[in-house]
């Protein structure tokens, strides 16, 4: 668009379109409909814009009522190569089931820093621990601790997005003393 007012109030709802298509493309991939497989669009994308589209997704969530979230801030921070909205979809994972697993009042922090070689580290904290079971099923496809349909793949979508497509690491500790990190 030639008129530079009008390209500034359309780029919030082109974001906002693209989030959604990216959104159906993975919801399908999750339910098996393997032909409509995420393509992974790599960018030089800067932690400022993952932390920023995390706290978007995240603040307004209904599991973050009645509970902290704090997201270290990557102002001037790093570039990292990779598909900014496959990130945020298990960062955004990993925020909600620690949202969800917070008592009233709890606090959940994302932050980051400089891993081996270079690389990036995210890690998203909550004080509350797993159960044995849980800890051992928690990856797998369908297990969840909520009731209802359509629970139990933001977990399995973890893994599968941030291992097996973008080539990171996706895992956890948990105990009574530290709470619960991915």
């Amino acid at each position: 668009f030639g008129d530079p007012i009008l390209s500034d109030a359309i780029a919030p709802l082109r974001r906002q379109v693209e989030r959604l298509a990216d959104e159906v493309a993975a919801q399908r991939l999750l339910v098996g409909d393997m032909s409509s497989a995420v393509r992974v669009r790599r960018r030089d994308t800067p932690v400022s814009e993952i932390l920023s589209r995390l706290d978007e997704s995240c603040q307004q969530h209904p599991a973050a009522r009645g509970r902290r979230l704090a997201i270290e801030s990557a102002d001037g921070g790093p570039t990292v190569t990779t598909d900014p909205a496959l990130v945020s979809r298990v960062l955004t994972n990993m925020v909600v089931n620690g949202l969800e697993a917070s008592n009233g009042g709890d606090r959940v922090s994302v932050t980051w820093s400089r891993h081996e070689a270079g690389n990036l580290r995210f890690a998203v904290h909550n004080p509350t621990a797993m159960d044995p079971v849980t800890a051992t099923r928690v990856f797998q496809r369908g297990y969840s601790t909520k009731e209802g349909t359509g629970r139990g793949l933001g977990c399995y979508a973890m893994k599968l997005f941030g291992e097996e497509m973008l080539g990171g690491k996706v895992e956890f500790t948990s105990t009574a003393e530290h709470g619960t990190e991915f």
